[in-house]
């Protein structure tokens, strides 16, 4: 997951949208986003709590974009 800015294609500038793990570039749109940081202590704090003793994150460097 990553918040992407991304423009919104004029014919949808008339229908409700909420951009989900994405920003309007131009700011005029209502965005949710997660908080990615608080995500990952929470999953390290439950795994240490459960006695994990060797933890791993495993991420790619490239921005994957959805397509459709």
């Amino acid at each position: 997951m990553f918040n992407q800015p991304t423009s919104i294609p004029e014919v949808l500038r008339d229908v409700p949208l909420v951009l989900v793990d994405a920003t309007d570039k131009l700011e005029n749109l209502p965005s949710v986003v997660s908080d990615e940081l608080r995500f990952g202590r929470d999953v390290a704090e439950r795994l240490i709590r459960a006695g994990c003793k060797c933890i791993a994150y495993i991420g790619l460097n490239d921005s994957i974009a959805a397509e459709t």
